[in-house]
């Protein structure tokens, strides 16, 4: 998280993610994310990998 708050959202569950907090989930579940905080959201997506990425 680079500026913001991030809830993200895994199985209907809400997880409040803030500055400074890394998040790792698996690509394989139900899952989305909402801007709620109050200043504007930036955050960096390191991607997706499978079990046959190097």
């Amino acid at each position: 998280m680079l500026e913001g708050e991030l809830t993200l959202s895994v199985y209907g569950k809400g997880h409040v993610v803030q500055v400074g907090d890394a998040v790792v989930r698996g690509a394989d579940r139900p899952q989305g994310h909402a801007d709620r905080g109050d200043v504007p959201l930036r955050f960096h997506d390191g991607g997706h990998r499978t079990a046959g990425d190097a």
